[in-house]
Parts: C-alpha cells; sequence; structure tokens
C-alpha cells in the first residue's frame, strides 16, 4: 500500500494551484486592457502565466492537471506563433537596425562601434541624446535623415546612410514620431509613445498610435519599428496592427526589454522581411533588431 502524499507536497501543490488561477484571472484580465490602461498591464505577462500553468500542470492530479496543461498549452500555441513566412532573400535588399539606446547609457563609444559593425542602411534610435559627442561617430555615418534632440527619454532620431525622398518629425501631445520615405518608395516609421504608468500618459499613448496607424495605413509600401512600450499579446497591440494594416516581423516570444524579459520592440511592416534578428544587451534595458527588407520595385 502506498504512503500518503507528504504534507510538503500537498501544500506546494495547493500554491501552485493557486497560482495558475491567478494567472488565467490575470490573463482574462489583460485581454480587457483596451477598456483600462492598468488591465492591460496583465496582457504583457504571457510566457510567465505559460510558465507557471506548465508547473501546475506536473504538479497537478486529476481534472485540475488536464485544466492546467490545456491552458499551458494555448498560452504556448500563442507564444510561439511564428512570424509571417520571410520574403526570399535578394541582393538589391535594404537593412534597417531599430535601437532605444537608454538616455543614460554607460558605454556610447563601444556602442557605436557596434551599431556600425552592423553596417545598416538606415538606423533608427530612441533616446539617442546628441549631446554626448561618443555618438558622434554614428551620426557621421549616417548623415541624413530627422528626428527630435533632446536629451531625456523622448529623443527619437531616423538616419540613413544615402540621401532620403523625404523625411518628417510629427508629434503627438509632444511626443515625436519619424516618417521618411526611400528613394525606392518605402516608407520608414519610427515610433516609441510613453510607457502607459497612469492614465495620462495611456490616454497619450491612445492618441499617438491612433494618429501614427492613420498615417501608416495610406502608405503603399511600409516598414514600422520602435519601441511600442507594448506586447504582441496586449490588445492595444493589436488594435494598432490591425488599424494600420501591419504585420509584425519578430516572434511573439523574442523579449527585447528587461528587467522583465518582454517583447516591447518591434518591426512591423506590410510585405514579409527578408530576416529579422535581436542583437545581445549591452548597456541599455533594449535589446538592437536588425531587419531586411526587399527593395521595391
Amino acid at each position: 500500500m502506498m504512503g500518503a502524499e507528504p504534507i510538503w507536497r500537498q501544500a506546494a501543490a495547493k500554491r501552485l494551484n493557486v497560482l495558475a488561477a491567478a494567472s488565467l484571472v490575470a490573463l482574462w484580465c489583460g485581454q480587457m486592457g483596451r477598456y483600462h490602461y492598468f488591465l492591460e498591464l496583465f496582457a504583457h505577462f504571457l510566457p510567465h502565466y505559460a510558465l507557471i500553468l506548465l508547473v501546475a500542470a506536473c504538479a497537478g492530479r486529476g481534472k485540475t492537471r488536464l485544466l492546467w496543461l490545456v491552458s499551458a498549452t494555448a498560452c504556448a500555441v500563442w507564444l510561439l506563433r511564428p512570424p509571417p513566412a520571410r520574403a526570399p532573400v535578394s541582393a538589391n535588399g535594404w537593412t534597417l537596425l531599430w535601437y532605444n539606446v537608454h538616455f543614460e547609457n554607460a558605454d556610447p563609444a563601444a556602442e557605436s562601434v557596434r551599431i556600425l559593425a552592423e553596417r545598416a542602411d538606415i538606423a533608427a534610435f530612441a533616446e539617442l541624446d546628441e549631446n554626448r559627442p561618443a555618438w558622434s561617430r554614428v551620426r557621421q555615418a549616417y548623415p541624413h535623415g530627422c528626428g527630435h534632440r533632446e536629451a531625456g527619454p523622448f529623443a527619437l532620431v531616423l538616419w540613413s546612410r544615402q540621401p532620403l525622398a523625404a523625411c518628417e518629425t510629427f508629434f503627438v501631445d509632444a511626443v515625436p514620431y519619424v516618417r521618411a520615405v526611400r528613394e525606392d518608395g518605402t516608407a520608414v516609421y519610427a515610433l516609441h509613445p510613453p510607457p502607459p504608468v497612469n492614465a495620462y500618459l495611456a490616454g497619450v499613448r491612445r492618441d499617438y498610435l491612433r494618429a501614427a496607424a492613420e498615417k501608416i495605413a495610406r502608405e503603399t509600401d511600409v516598414v514600422v519599428v520602435g519601441d511600442l512600450n507594448s506586447s504582441p499579446f496586449s490588445p492595444v497591440f493589436r488594435d494598432f496592427a490591425a488599424h494600420a494594416r501591419i504585420t509584425a516581423q519578430t516572434p511573439a516570444y523574442l523579449p527585447t526589454w528587461q528587467p522583465f524579459g518582454l517583447n516591447i520592440d518591434h518591426v512591423l511592416s506590410r510585405e514579409p522581411a527578408q530576416s529579422v534578428r535581436a542583437l545581445a544587451w549591452r548597456h541599455s534595458d533594449h535589446r538592437p533588431l536588425v531587419a531586411r527588407f526587399s527593395a521595391v520595385k
């Protein structure tokens, strides 16, 4: 006759059941995030919920175990959903680098070396303080472009090695976004809305994304990069992509921001990218993204 299950294991299983149930409630609340900014905060942690549900399924028994296993599987399907099929690699492609460098970056000189090593055709940066001499090498390599210059979190620039057909900076409640047009007619947007940490900033982000989406939707060929302060699991992100008629080119599971490992830096476009990759974290709390696209014929 088998002995009774140890008390400590029973207690651990009960705690895991509580955590798993709380994860499902939080996940549901997060999907109501388009109605209240605070609820949206719960949407971003789907990878963490999936892990909790998986552990709870491993420790559970009977119907409870089945519930957690089904829930963990559903989360995994959402989390591991691949990006669109890649476009064929062609010789006339062009590359785009996005990087939120953090305005207090500890070593911009080393970061500049890494950025220049990628030899991207266009580079867009958030929080880059042009008053710091260490960034001058990057600016010299990318003499064309425009943006908003400041020593703070709303600095945003889009620079190019080659001349652009157009480059403009727009503002929504004093928060900038940049629209540039390559010589082949491709529109490139760089976005960095404020984090929705309170009702006011959540409202600014809502208006910002709505205004940008309306303009992006009218473009024929368009690529969008940015730190959207929102993950693919958020209804706010999905609404923006749907209204702008663009598709995320990065995997949903890709972590781009510390300390929580969330995916809030994005590459989106109307046509599929040839490739998208993330570089390692260095002196910013964000990772750079490098994407390659086909040139418009």
